[in-house]
């Protein structure tokens, strides 16, 4: 298998144009200043009081904007080694980054809302444009964007000024974590957004700091179940795993899922 770190993004496609069209569209809305989201963005965000004409509309409008340049590294153009385990995988990292990170330092100039930009797009997007094949979001987009927020956070670019303060943004950098089957990912989320927390309570920002609350909730129900089953059961059917009989009772009895 030719190397990823000599493969070639489409510059028509991934490109900071591409990027700041993504942040438009994914906070659309916000008002300047907010530190909460709105009843609005958290409709577009988690599905709160969303109506699946709602979801499917917003779906459409991230495939006509997005599918392309996702399309561009799907599983047979760029192909990922053979994946172990997630912790396993944390030795490809550098390799599967290495174009996204070779494009966003092009210009060799520190670019946090690109790079945000291309987490949201790695993370975010494929979950709501592949709903119907979620292999492709566990086995293949979710690696690249793990891999690609280990080199974003080794620049530090999700404590960039832009962001460091800013809990509607920020927390989108870690969502990659959140997604992983790795506790050790877990571990890292947790500890972040524990001390973003701490900060924004420190400056008495605490409709911030109840978002970053919130997220963190939301990250221990993950925990739980990793905790409980070592993986997401969920996710078997879309990555060809067995079920065991106790994930298959948990999801009967109304496990989270989670949608994707």
């Amino acid at each position: 298998m030719p190397s990823l770190r000599t493969f070639s993004l489409d510059a028509r496609l991934f490109n900071p144009t591409l990027y700041q069209n993504l942040l438009k569209l994914w906070f659309d809305g916000l008002p300047e200043g907010a530190t909460g989201p709105t009843e609005q963005l958290a409709m577009r965000w988690f599905g709160l009081g969303a109506t699946e004409s709602d979801k499917a509309s917003f779906d459409r409008e991230c495939h006509s904007r997005f599918h392309e340049a996702l399309s561009s590294i799907s599983p047979a153009i760029f192909v990922l080694p053979v994946f172990k385990d997630a912790d396993a995988d944390r030795s490809n990292y550098p390799e599967i980054a290495a174009p996204f990170i070779g494009q966003l330092y092009q210009n060799k100039i520190e670019d946090p809302e690109s790079a945000l930009g291309l987490t949201l797009l790695l993370d975010q997007i494929p979950r709501n444009i592949f709903r119907s094949d979620q292999a492709l979001i566990f086995g293949h987009y979710d690696r690249i964007a793990r891999a690609v927020f280990y080199a974003i956070y080794k620049q530090q670019l999700d404590k960039h000024e832009r962001y460091a303060m800013s809990a509607l943004h920020r927390t989108w950098f870690y969502m990659p974590l959140m997604h992983s089957e790795s506790l050790a990912d877990h571990q890292l989320l947790s500890q972040e957004m524990g001390n973003l927390k701490s900060g924004l309570e420190a400056k008495g920002d605490e409709k911030a700091a109840q978002h970053v609350g919130q997220t963190l909730s939301f990250e221990k129900r993950h925990v739980d179940i990793l905790d409980k089953f070592g993986r997401y059961p969920h996710r078997n059917k879309w990555l060809g795993r067995k079920m065991t009989d106790e994930e298959r009772n948990w999801l009967d009895q109304g496990g989270d899922t989670f949608t994707a």
